[in-house]
């Protein structure tokens, strides 16, 4: 007598005891697709005055989300180098510590060096005059002592206001001053006598300007992210390389990989809202000086 044919699972799903876990007729149920357009514009302005962040309500609940793709989508080029976050710095004038803070802003070099210089020529209390150049040939900054006595510093480790570092790795975890973007490291910087402190490095305006970090969560709930990054940072859902000119928009579509999100192993049982966020590589809102940008989203759900 033959021996009685054995199961074969082959790709069925319930298995693999999955099923637990997923609705009892999902493997019946049709996939639909939906093209969602999530426009900053949209969004509470009382209550998220910049389009960096906000909450983006779905005109209709959706049920049972398998998967959200970014499919397209324009986001403004002309982002601030200099953010109320890390605009600010201590300076020393002889035995006087003074609070340097540059306007917010998108800056070239020169227009950078002649704010750090206005600034410092300005600020109650210092009196020296300072002259702030940038080499034609290096790009590093050079602040010069045009007049007064007083031996003057830069104090970018023991100042008030300090970039986090992890100590233990020497990485640079957030941003607090504009020391990275003027091309100074991580110390402080005396002018020894000479009445003259030349940055190291060079100045680097579009440090964190060629990239975007996407955020999106539902409901408070559950994040969408996609991609998984280094000891302490967020796992971002996308992120938006900036290659487009200043003074207008880089737009994405399809075409251009975009990360896809799949809710494993069951669907995302109700999505009523969006939590939208753009932020930088060290966790703060982009400024886009409150230009909106747009986001088209594929969903697929099951019906």
């Amino acid at each position: 007598m033959n021996a009685p044919p054995m199961p074969q699972h082959g790709n069925n799903i319930r298995s693999s005891g999955q099923d637990i876990l997923l609705p009892t007729n999902v493997k019946e149920r049709r996939r639909r697709q939906l093209l969602v357009e999530v426009n900053s514009r949209d969004r509470n302005v009382g209550v998220f005055p910049s389009p960096s962040q906000f909450r983006w309500r779905f005109q209709r609940p959706l049920k049972d989300v398998v998967s959200i793709q970014i499919v397209g989508g324009t986001v403004p080029t002309r982002i601030f180098n200099i953010t109320s976050t890390w605009n600010t710095f201590t300076f020393q004038e002889g035995t006087g510590l003074y609070t340097i803070t540059l306007s917010v802003g998108r800056y070239s070099l020169d227009l950078l060096a002649t704010e750090l210089a206005a600034q410092l020529n300005r600020t109650p209390g210092i009196t020296n005059n300072y002259s702030v150049g940038v080499s034609p040939t290096t790009d590093q900054v050079v602040i010069t002592r045009d007049s007064g006595l007083l031996p003057f510093s830069l104090l970018f480790a023991t100042g008030n206001f300090t970039d986090l570092i992890d100590t233990s790795t020497n990485v640079l975890l957030q941003m607090k001053t504009p020391r990275r973007i003027l091309g100074f490291l991580f110390q402080d910087y005396s002018d020894g006598g000479t009445g003259k402190i030349t940055a190291p490095l060079a100045m680097d305006l579009e440090f964190l300007l060629n990239r975007i970090y996407l955020f999106m969560n539902h409901d408070n709930s559950q994040d969408l992210g996609t991609i998984e990054r280094s000891v302490g940072k967020g796992n971002p859902h996308s992120i938006i390389y900036m290659d487009a000119a200043e003074y207008t928009y880089k737009t994405f579509t399809k075409e251009v990989f975009q990360p896809l999100f799949v809710s494993k192993p069951a669907p995302i049982a109700r999505m009523t809202a969006l939590d939208i966020a753009m932020r930088d590589e060290f966790d703060n809102l982009i400024e886009f000086g409150g230009r909106d940008f747009t986001l088209l989203l594929e969903i697929e759900y099951l019906e």
